[in-house]
């Protein structure tokens, strides 16, 4: 969004710079949002020479006006937007260019999805009457019985062991996408079998191993 300014002599340019740094206090140091602000501010100058209003918000979005309604203090308009644009600080991202990048065909997929309740197969339940036994059927379906017979949470504690450790609930509700992302050991770019990278680490382990040894001797006075 873009507001413009309308502001004419020197008093009031000296009065619009000074409003200008002194909000910068709302924002981090070289963050999203000082960035944002500083080209925002230096855009309302530049249309400030050619906009007729004197009123400061005659040129805002509507949205922007909303936020300064009933304020007609140069200062205060600009604390009160500099407090909208500071909140852009509160998010983890970059901002983005405008700019459309052309669509690449995806080689690999990258996305997957992850069931929010699993429940574990008990082999072993069996029913109050022993007549169903094992949590889940011959399908693979959790018995109905089974989820009535038992308690998933003690309180607001989950239970372990009751849900498969691989779905979201099982998690305690963790949604990073990391947190569930499979394992592809066709990303592993290598000539050498991973047999044999396996026999490497070990033995560069037991180097590692005998080194500590020899050390230990060392310092016991036993070398």
């Amino acid at each position: 969004a873009h507001w413009h300014f309308a502001h004419g002599g020197r008093t009031a340019s000296t009065d619009w710079n000074r409003a200008v740094k002194d909000v910068q206090v709302f924002f981090e140091d070289d963050g999203p949002a000082v960035r944002l602000w500083r080209e925002l501010t230096r855009d309302a100058q530049r249309h400030a020479s050619d906009a007729q209003q004197a009123d400061p918000i005659a040129n805002m979005d509507v949205e922007l006006k909303k936020l300064v309604r009933g304020v007609d203090n140069t200062g205060e308009i600009l604390k009160r937007l500099a407090h909208e644009v500071a909140k852009i600080d509160g998010y983890d991202v970059d901002l983005r260019s405008l700019d459309i990048v052309p669509v690449r065909e995806a080689i690999i997929q990258k996305q997957w999805c992850v069931p929010l309740r699993v429940w574990s197969i008990n082999p072993e339940w069996r029913s109050e009457d022993g007549r169903i036994t094992g949590s889940h059927d011959a399908q693979g379906n959790v018995r109905p019985e089974y989820i009535q017979a038992v308690n998933l949470y003690d309180g607001e504690t989950l239970i372990d062991g009751l849900l498969d450790p691989d779905c979201i609930e099982a998690r305690r509700w963790n949604l990073s996408a990391g947190q569930y992302k499979p394992f592809d050991f066709t990303e592993i770019a290598s000539d050498m079998p991973v047999n044999d990278l396996i026999e490497e680490l070990r033995g560069i382990e037991q180097g590692i191993l005998a080194g500590l040894d020899r050390l230990q001797a060392m310092v016991e006075g036993r070398a």
